[in-house]
Formats: structure tokens, C-alpha cells, sequence
């Protein structure tokens, strides 16, 4: 995966400081993960996470068949284009994420050429998961992405000694690539989110019409 890193200075308290930002979710890095992703492979590899996703999809009124999942590797695409949550005024970075962002369709086109799915359903908190469906909710495809909304940060203090923090947006674009298959009529974005034990689950910030 492909990091944009973007440099600022700062003042810490009277003392200089350096932030690098390693953005996950800049434009770059979300087309490359929607194409190819070849570092997710695993055991899992057998049921191609249908197991999985059926746990976490319980209760959603979405269903899944692996007989009913297109191709991994499927031939021409569509580009979606969607934003995520509302700016702020001053349009500063903020200390926690938006919870219930707002997430709207922007723009779609079509995109020659061809798109794979993710081998495994592989979550953490900084994804975002993206699954399309048909018209009767039967899952077709899915998506998982870097989300756009989080910055991390490396800072730099006047010893040289580095520590970490996370930073948000509060608005963000998100690029989901999907098959261009007429079957596929919704797509609805989840984030997942970490039970601090042993398990995610996954909550629902979406669902839009993409026909």
C-alpha cells in the first residue's frame, strides 16, 4: 500500500516539532488497493470469506451465497466517488472521528479495465468496507479501504523523539471500485468497530442506490 506523507511544522508547548502525516486514504493509495491487493492472502483463502461475512452480516437483512459472488476478477468497472461526513468552519483536523458521518454519492463513471476483489474479508478500525448487492440483498462484490477521514502522525520533538497520534478529517472522499455488472443495485459502507476483547462487528453508515 502506497502512503502519502505530508509535512507541516508545528509549536508544542515552546518547542518546535515536525509532523509527518502518513495519509491512508489519499486518492493514490485507494485505486491501487481497489485493483490489485496481493499482500491479503492467508488460509482463508478456501471459502473466500463468505464464512466470515456471514457472521458479521447477521441481522442486517443482507445475505451471503458464495455461488452468488461475481468473479474475483471481473472485467470492466465503474469508479464511485463518494463523500464522507460535513466540514467544519475552521476546517481543522479533529481529535475523535465522526461517529454517524454523512455519506453521499458524488460521482460515478465507467472505468475500461479490469478490478479485483480482495482475497480475504480482512477488517481494522482505520478501514472502511464497502459491500454491493443486488436487488433482493444477496451480496455480489465487496470493497475494503484505507479510511480517508484518519492522519496519522509522527512528532518530532526538539530531541529528536518521536511519538505517535491520530488526527481526522471531518469530511473526506472515498473511491470504491466496483464491477460494471447491471446486477448490482446498492452498496452499503460499514465501518468497523473493535469490541476490546476478540471481535468487530460492523456499523452501518449507509446505503445508497448506485444503478
Amino acid at each position: 500500500m502506497k502512503y502519502k506523507v505530508m509535512i507541516a511544522a508545528a509549536v508544542f508547548f515552546g518547542t518546535a516539532a515536525i509532523l509527518f502525516f502518513l495519509d491512508p486514504g489519499n486518492t493514490a493509495a485507494q485505486k491501487s488497493s481497489s485493483r490489485t491487493d496481493s499482500s491479503m492472502t492467508s488460509a482463508k483463502d478456501a471459502d473466500d470469506g463468505t464464512e466470515e461475512l456471514s457472521g458479521y452480516l447477521e441481522g442486517t437483512g443482507l445475505s451471503v451465497d458464495k455461488l452468488s459472488l461475481l468473479p474475483r476478477r471481473a472485467g470492466d468497472s465503474r469508479l464511485l466517488t463518494f463523500g464522507i461526513g460535513e466540514a467544519v468552519p475552521s476546517g481543522r483536523l479533529l481529535d475523535s472521528i465522526e461517529e454517524t458521518p454523512t455519506v453521499s454519492l458524488t460521482n460515478t463513471r465507467s472505468d475500461k479495465g479490469p478490478v479485483s476483489r480482495q482475497r480475504n474479508f480482512e477488517l481494522a478500525t482505520d478501514r472502511i468496507v464497502a459491500l454491493a448487492v443486488d436487488a433482493t440483498g444477496k451480496l455480489l462484490w465487496w470493497d475494503i479501504q484505507p479510511d480517508p477521514r484518519v492522519l496519522r502522525a509522527e512528532t518530532a520533538d526538539a530531541g529528536g523523539n518521536l511519538t505517535g497520534s491520530t488526527f481526522y478529517r471531518s469530511v473526506a472522499e472515498l473511491l470504491v471500485t466496483i464491477p460494471s455488472d447491471p446486477s448490482i443495485t446498492s452498496l452499503y459502507i460499514y465501518v468497523p468497530e473493535w469490541n476490546g476483547r476478540d471481535a468487530y462487528s460492523l456499523k452501518e453508515l449507509g446505503e445508497l442506490d448506485v444503478r
